[in-house]
C-alpha cells in the first residue's frame, strides 16, 4: 500500500495523540482536572479556534468565561494563557525551577536558524553562559558607562525629527540601532541608509511574524518540517529559507566586521571587543567564539525593534494626549530649566517624566503576548493539573490593562504615578513588560534608560502635534497597532516642530560639542 505524505502526517498525528493520552494519565494519577478553556475537537483539539493573531486580546476575553488560566490543546501541544500578574508570579517566578524552559520553536530555531538566539534557547549551560556574558555589560551599574552613547544618539534622533519629521519612524529605528551597535560592536551607524539598520529591520520583522503563537502550524506539528517546499501548503518552508539568510547575516556580518577591525587595530571598545580580549587564548585563538558572536548579535537583535515599538507608542501618545506634552514640558522647564538639555542625573527629580516612561511601558506593551515558558514536569496549581510540556503564555496585555490595578487602563495617564498622600502606587509595569522569572530580559536596564532619555530630550526641544489635512483640519490618528509578536503602531501622521529657536540651537550645540 502506497501512503502519501499527507497520509503519513495524519497517522503520525493520531499516534502522537494516543501516546499523549497514555502519558498524561501516568502524569496525573489523581485524575485532577485540567484548567478550563474553549472546547476542542477530537484528535486535533483547538486547532480551529486557537487565535492566529492578537491572541492576547482573545485570551483576555476568555478570562471572563474561563478564569485566570485558559487551557488549550492543539494537535497534542498544550498551551495555557496566564491572564493575571498573580498567576504569572506564582508559576513563572516562584516555581521558576520548572517553568523556565522554552518550546521547541520549530519554525524559528530549526527552519529559520535562530537557534543561537537567547530568547528561544532551551535551558542549559549555553543559556547560562550567554546570560552571564550579557549581565556583565547590561546590568544597571554597567549601563552608566553607556549613558554618553545614549545621550548623543538621542540628540541625533531629535535633530533628525526636526530635519525630516515625516520620516520619524526611520529616525527612531536609526537611533535605536546606533545605540546598540555602538555598545555591542563599537560601530557608528550612518545618519542615512545604513546597511545594518536595514538588516535589523528585515530580520526582526521576520521574527515578529514567525514567533507569534499560532502563526505557523509547523510549531504545533513539527513533522511538517519534512514536507518538501514544493508541496501544496508548504509556503512556510519557502519563507523559512529566505528568513534563514537574515538570521545568519545578523549573527555573522557585524561580528566579522568587528573582528576584522580588531585584527587591524582599529576597533573601538565594545561588548564584543571586551569579550574577545577576555577569551583570547594561546596563539590568538578565541575560546567560545560562537558564543561571543551570538551574545553581541542578540543584543543587536533583541534591543532594536522592542525599543522602536516603545518610542513609537510614546510619539503616538503625544499626538493623542497633548496635555501630556504640556505637563511634561512644564516639569522640565521648572526643574531642569531651558538653558540645557536633560540628562540622567535629572531623572530622580522628574516624577512626571518618570510617569510618562512607565505609561509608555504599560499603555500598549511591546510584547503583549509575553514570552512562552515551557513546563518541565507536571504541576498542580489551584486544584488544576498542568501537564509537563505545557507552554505557558503570560498575557502582558491583560496584566497591564487590569482595571483594578490601573483605572481607565486604555488612556495614557502619567499622572496615575503621581501619588497623593495615602494612595497606593500601581504596580510598576516593568515587572511585567520585561518578563518573568529566569527568562527576564537581560537588556531591561538598557531599554529603560533609552526610553527615559528619549522622552526627556524630545519634550525638552520639540513639539509633537497632530498633522493637518489640506483644509487645515487636524488629523487624529486611529491608534491602531499592527499584528505580530512585537506590537507597533500603524504609521500615523504627525507634525514635529522645535519648541523654540533657542531649543533648536541648544540641540545643535549639544551635538557639535558631543555632550
Amino acid at each position: 500500500m502506497h501512503l502519501s505524505v499527507f497520509d503519513i502526517v495524519v497517522l503520525l498525528t493520531i499516534l502522537f495523540w494516543i501516546l499523549l493520552i497514555i502519558h498524561g494519565r501516568r502524569q496525573n494519577p489523581l485524575g485532577l482536572p485540567l484548567p478550563p478553556g474553549p472546547a476542542g475537537l477530537p484528535l486535533v483539539g483547538n486547532v480551529l479556534n486557537f487565535p492566529k493573531m492578537n491572541s492576547w486580546l482573545v485570551a483576555a476575553q476568555w478570562r471572563k468565561e474561563y478564569g485566570d488560566l485558559v487551557y488549550m490543546q492543539i494537535l497534542g501541544n498544550r498551551v495555557i494563557f496566564a491572564n493575571t500578574y498573580e498567576t504569572a508570579i506564582d508559576l513563572l517566578d516562584k516555581r521558576s525551577l520548572i517553568y523556565s524552559n522554552r518550546p521547541r520553536f520549530t519554525m524559528m530555531r530549526e527552519l529559520m536558524g535562530w537557534d543561537w538566539g537567547l530568547n528561544v534557547m532551551p535551558l542549559g549551560p549555553r543559556l547560562h553562559k550567554h546570560r552571564m556574558f550579557l549581565r556583565q555589560f547590561l546590568h544597571r551599574n554597567a549601563m552608566k558607562r553607556n549613558h554618553n552613547i545614549l545621550t548623543l544618539e538621542t540628540h541625533q534622533l531629535a535633530a533628525g525629527l526636526l530635519n525630516s519629521p515625516d520620516n520619524y519612524l526611520y529616525h527612531v529605528r536609526r537611533a535605536t540601532a546606533a545605540i546598540i551597535m555602538k555598545i555591542a560592536y563599537g560601530y557608528d551607524v550612518g545618519l542615512s541608509g545604513d546597511k545594518y539598520v536595514k538588516l535589523a529591520d528585515e530580520a526582526v520583522e521576520s521574527i515578529s511574524i514567525a514567533a507569534e503563537p499560532g502563526a505557523f502550524l509547523v510549531d504545533f506539528l513539527p513533522a511538517l518540517k519534512y514536507v518538501p517546499a514544493w508541496f501544496p501548503g508548504a509556503g512556510f518552508k519557502r519563507k523559512a529559507k529566505a528568513w534563514r539568510k537574515l538570521s545568519q547575516s545578523m549573527l555573522k556580518d557585524p561580528y566579522q566586521m568587528t573582528k576584522r577591525k580588531i585584527l587591524e587595530g582599529t576597533a573601538r571598545s565594545s561588548m564584543m571587543t571586551d569579550l574577545v580580549e577576555q577569551h583570547t587564548v594561546q596563539y590568538g585563538c578565541i575560546d567560545g567564539e560562537e558564543d561571543i558572536a551570538a551574545c553581541a548579535a542578540i543584543t543587536y537583535t533583541g534591543g532594536t525593534d522592542t525599543t522602536v515599538s516603545a518610542i513609537s507608542s510614546f510619539l503616538l501618545a503625544l499626538v493623542l494626549y497633548p496635555e501630556v506634552q504640556t505637563r511634561g514640558q512644564e516639569e522640565l522647564d521648572r526643574v531642569v530649566g531651558r538653558d540645557r538639555l536633560p540628562n540622567f542625573d535629572d531623572r530622580s527629580i522628574l516624577p512626571y517624566i518618570e510617569g510618562i516612561v512607565k505609561e509608555t511601558l504599560r499603555w500598549n506593551p511591546v510584547l503583549p503576548g509575553g514570552g512562552p515558558h515551557l513546563l518541565d514536569k507536571g504541576d498542580v496549581y489551584n486544584g488544576y493539573f498542568i501537564p509537563a510540556g505545557t507552554t505557558v503564555l503570560p498575557n502582558h496585555w491583560a496584566m497591564l490593562h487590569d482595571e483594578v490595578e490601573y483605572p481607565d487602563p486604555f488612556s495614557f495617564l502619567p499622572e496615575r504615578w503621581i501619588l497623593k498622600e495615602g494612595q497606593k502606587e500601581p504596580r510598576d509595569p516593568a515587572k511585567v513588560a520585561f518578563g518573568f522569572g529566569r527568562r527576564q530580559c537581560p537588556g531591561k536596564d538598557l531599554a529603560d534608560d533609552s526610553i527615559y532619555i528619549t522622552v526627556a530630550t524630545i519634550l525638552a526641544v520639540l513639539d509633537v502635534q497632530k498633522a493637518k489635512d489640506a483644509q487645515g483640519q487636524p488629523i487624529t490618528p486611529l491608534g491602531r497597532y499592527r499584528k505580530g509578536l512585537i506590537s507597533h503602531p500603524e504609521p500615523f501622521d504627525c507634525a514635529i516642530i522645535p519648541r523654540s529657536p533657542e531649543a533648536a540651537a541648544m540641540l545643535c550645540h549639544a551635538i557639535e560639542g558631543g555632550e
